[in-house]
C-alpha cells in the first residue's frame, strides 16, 4: 500500500513556492549525502534538498536530505511512512518550517508556524495543501513537531548507509570499518 502511494505521488502535481515540495520519481536530486540505496521521490526545489526512501534498510521510513544543513545531520527521518508523510506537509503548511523542527522548541516552532500563517499563506497555499491530503484521503497531523521530535530522537543515524565520498568531504569516520592499529615496539623501550 506505502509503496503504491509512493509511486503515484508523482501525480498529486501540488508544488507552489508556499508549500515547497515537488514530487518527481525521476529526480535527479542526488548529491554526496543522499543515502546508498534511495529511492529519491521528491524534493524542494533549493539547496539540494530532496525526500527518500532507503526501502533495503529501513522499509516505508521516509528521510530528507539536506546538503547543507544548519548543524551536522544530513539525513533524517520525518515519517513513519509516506500516510504519515502527507499527514505532516498540510499540518507544517511548507516544507521550510519542516526542516526547521529539530533545531527548535515547541514554542519556537508554533510561533513560525504562526507566523508563516500570517505573513506568506495565501488561498492558493491552502488550497493545494487541502488538494494534497484529499489526493491521498488524509488529515493534517495535529502534533507534528511532537511526531517528528520523538522519531528523530529514537532513530539509529549511524544505520543510514552512506557512500565513501560522503565519509571523505565529512571527515566523518565510517561505521561500517572498523579502524585497525598497529603497534610498532620502539626499540628504546622494547627489547
Amino acid at each position: 500500500m506505502e509503496q503504491e502511494l509512493l509511486a503515484s505521488s508523482v501525480h498529486a502535481n501540488v508544488y507552489d513556492r508556499g508549500v515547497g515540495i515537488i514530487f518527481d520519481a525521476d529526480s535527479d536530486s542526488r548529491y554526496f549525502c543522499t543515502p546508498v540505496g534511495a529511492y529519491v521521490f521528491a524534493c524542494t526545489g533549493g539547496d539540494g534538498v530532496h525526500f527518500c526512501t532507503i526501502p533495503d534498510r529501513f522499509g516505508d521510513m521516509i528521510f530528507v536530505v539536506e546538503p547543507m544543513p544548519l548543524d551536522e545531520i544530513h539525513v533524517r527521518p520525518v515519517a513513519q511512512n509516506f500516510t504519515d508523510f502527507i499527514r505532516v506537509l498540510p499540518a507544517v503548511r511548507f516544507t521550510g518550517i519542516l526542516l526547521d523542527i529539530p533545531l527548535r522548541t515547541e514554542a519556537e516552532f508554533r510561533e513560525g508556524l504562526q507566523i508563516f500563517r500570517e505573513q506568506h499563506e495565501t488561498e492558493e497555499h491552502t488550497e493545494k495543501l487541502r488538494h494534497l491530503a484529499a489526493y491521498y484521503d488524509v488529515t493534517p497531523m495535529d502534533d507534528p513537531y511532537t511526531y517528528i521530535r520523538s522519531l528523530q530522537s529514537t532513530f539509529d543515524y549511524k544505520q543510514i548507509p552512506f557512500s565513501d565520498e560522503y565519509y571523505e568531504l565529512t571527515g566523518k569516520i565510517n561505521p561500517t570499518q572498523h579502524a585497525t592499529f598497529t603497534y610498532l615496539k620502539h626499540p628504546h623501550f622494547f627489547n
